[in-house]
């Protein structure tokens, strides 16, 4: 039951955020004397929408069989 439920709700929430989830790295890069680069890069973490889609059904198959047991 609670397997099916983390699994709908991951479902649901990565289709929420179909365009991926935006964040900031920041990375220090060797020092070269007495200069010290930090380096900010924006990523995007992307789930594929068929994962999700599999997630939510099976996460909503588990519960309808653990409920009708």
């Amino acid at each position: 039951m609670w397997i099916g439920a983390l699994l709908t709700a991951f479902g649901i929430l990565a289709l929420a955020f179909l365009s991926g989830i935006h964040y900031i790295s920041h990375e220090k890069l060797p020092r070269n004397g007495e200069t010290q680069v930090t380096v900010k890069q924006e990523r995007i973490l992307t789930i594929p929408p068929l994962v999700s889609g599999l997630a939510l059904a099976g996460g909503l198959a588990l519960m309808v069989v653990a409920a009708r047991k």
